[in-house]
């Protein structure tokens, strides 16, 4: 006969579809986790700099009206779709508050689906396998483009989500001004991959291209390249102890993005096992919290309900580790990875009213142009309505021993060097703006030749000089002399100047200097620098 149910239960039922009103930003999360999601949402509508319009939903009352109750992710998706067609003011942000997995029956017992994946049906197969967010994001039309911005916080326990939220707050409002605004950090695979198999120059190949087509000048790139660095013989197979360093040193010191271009799973990138889940990650004691974005397989495998990956683990760290992260949750290809990655960085440095754009956003335009089944892998591990705090006032270098910088100008090896430069605006220079300015001069750019990938590497030239000086009404100056452990070469070398003060910052930059020669009429005045 018929099976009786054990017991019933009355069932409230909230009517989320009587809310015509919406929101810019829809919250979808679990009852559990309420508390850090009320505190959230508060701050995000009306305390936040990048405060906007926002909603909060929770999963059960998703099953209620739109899967009779039952988990099932579909209900999510239709209930998006519901908000989009009928809503007053559209959702655009989406913020999955809260971890999930591919245990819809909790076979594991370990009760952590709190917003529930949309997992492929192709379950046997490595590569065809896998979860997208991408799924819930499609309410419009019959293409595969995503028309929301879904992020999602992988928070498995109200302590998490208060840790996750704190950084959110800090990130936002309270990170300290400092070069580490204009520091991205890009790490590239080497050629030896499994016995017998070497990639040649293909991933420090990306990275170059990345960091001459997608980055713009003004940043200073900290590059580490496997190849770059020794390699060490173990009983474990091939190690770069050095890279790791150089990586936690990176972070630790201060850097706006961390990129890895290169083989990954969960715990380590690249067959060296570098940047190792379990000894690196514990390391980091950054203040200023990096955004990730890693080109590689499986660093942000987040559904496996047994184990957290690197990815979750670096955002949910307490007072260090990543604000944020793209990357993939399963098996990726190189070529697709690159493509995706790009498109991203193409639209990450954007900004509209004179901000950064959202992270979301960025996410979402890189998305309009790939959607391929590489691409449905990457997923925003973040609140999408962030913006990366990287500078935002326009400066510029304007002149360098009483010449302007619009022509190119020489700089020798014991020569006397001043800088003059401005905090901008439309009309010229913003004399609202008094602080601190940070100059720094580089060295003409460097060529490296690895013989093993029979590939050349550009890197930035060595650092002459970095002081500071004051801003008084929009306008620096200072100076210096050039010391006598230059290139020589007669190549465009790099002067920038950092501005900021407790509210605001900027960058501005100029290559229009050449470097090399030794200035003839130099004089020992017999004082050290």
């Amino acid at each position: 006969g018929f099976r009786a149910p054990s017991n019933g239960a009355a069932v409230t039922i909230n009517d989320i579809r009587a809310n015509k009103t919406g929101s810019e930003l829809v919250i979808i999360s679990h009852k559990d986790l309420k508390a850090q999601v009320d505190r959230y949402a508060s701050y995000r509508s009306s305390q936040s700099p990048n405060k906007i319009s926002t909603s909060v939903y929770y999963v059960d009352e998703i099953f209620n009206e739109f899967s009779a109750g039952m988990m099932d992710p579909t209900a999510i998706r239709d209930f998006l779709k519901y908000a989009y067609d009928n809503w007053q003011t559209k959702p655009f942000y989406v913020l999955f508050f809260g971890d999930g997995d591919y245990d819809y029956l909790n076979v594991e017992k370990l009760n952590k689906n709190f917003v529930p994946t949309y997992q492929t049906i192709e379950s046997l197969s490595e590569i065809l396998s896998y979860p997208t967010d991408d799924y819930f994001a499609r309410v419009s039309g019959k293409d595969l483009r995503i028309d929301l911005a879904i992020g999602r916080l992988n928070v498995q326990s109200l302590a998490e989500a208060e840790t996750v939220v704190n950084k959110i707050i800090k990130y936002e409002n309270n990170s300290e001004k400092g070069l580490w605004r204009t520091n991205i950090t890009l790490i590239a695979d080497d050629g030896p991959a499994e016995v017998g198999y070497d990639d040649g120059s293909i991933h420090t190949s990306q990275s170059e291209n990345l960091s001459n087509r997608y980055i713009p000048k003004f940043f200073d790139q900290n590059k580490i390249y496997l190849v770059a660095y020794p390699t060490v013989i173990s009983g474990l197979g091939r190690r770069k102890p050095d890279v790791n360093r150089a990586i936690i040193d990176a972070v630790n010191n201060g850097t706006l993005i961390l990129n890895f271009i290169g083989h990954g799973n969960p715990n380590v990138w690249a067959h060296e096992n570098v940047f190792e889940k379990s000894s690196s990650i514990p390391q980091l004691k950054n203040g200023h919290f990096f955004f990730l974005t890693a080109a590689t397989c499986d660093f942000g495998r987040y559904d496996d309900p047994t184990q957290q990956s690197s990815t979750e683990i670096m955002n949910n760290m307490k007072d260090a580790g990543s604000i944020g992260a793209f990357t993939a949750a399963r098996v990726v290809y190189s070529t697709a990875n690159e493509i995706i990655n790009d498109y991203l960085y193409a639209n990450l440095f954007k900004r509209e009213q004179n901000l950064p754009f959202r992270i979301g956003r960025s996410y979402f335009l890189a998305k309009q142009t790939r959607f391929e089944d590489n691409d449905e892998k990457f997923h925003l591990f973040a609140d999408p309505t962030i913006r990366l705090s990287q500078p935002t006032l326009p400066a510029s270098i304007d002149s360098i021993n009483g010449k302007n910088v619009s022509t190119s100008i020489q700089i020798n090896a014991l020569g006397n060097v001043k800088v003059k430069g401005k905090v901008r605006n439309i009309d010229g220079t913003n004399s609202n703006f008094s602080g601190e300015a940070i100059v720094s001069v580089y060295d003409s750019e460097r060529q490296m030749f690895f013989s093993e990938m029979n590939y050349w590497v550009k890197l930035q030239g060595g650092l002459i000089f970095r002081g500071r000086t004051n801003v008084t009404n929009g306008n620096f100056q200072t100076e210096f002399v050039v010391p006598k452990d230059i290139s020589y070469e007669n190549k465009n070398g790099k002067v920038s100047a950092y501005v900021y003060n407790s509210t605001n910052d900027g960058i501005g930059y100029t290559t229009d200097v050449i470097v090399g020669g030794t200035n003839p009429n130099a004089v020992n005045d017999g004082k050290g620098p």
